[in-house]
């Protein structure tokens, strides 16, 4: 249950889920049913995301970390 709630949960320093940087999309959890949040609309081929969203996403966390790393610094 620990290893859950850490990877579908928003992260400071990188901005997004651990679950959102390796999957592309965050976690579908029981309470998210029980609540009758909606599922996302996105296409994925054959269940997982293409190499160019993820490659997007990796980058996207690289260069939030630089910005936040930069701002420690100050």
């Amino acid at each position: 249950m620990f290893l859950l709630t850490y990877r579908s949960s928003k992260h400071e320093a990188a901005g997004m889920s651990p679950a959102e940087v390796c999957f592309g999309r965050d976690l579908r959890l029981l309470v998210d049913l029980l609540r009758g949040n909606p599922p996302e609309k996105k296409r994925l081929v054959g269940g997982c995301i293409g190499k160019r969203k993820t490659k997007q996403i990796h980058n996207q966390v690289l260069d939030w970390m630089k910005i936040r790393s930069e701002r420690m610094k100050i």
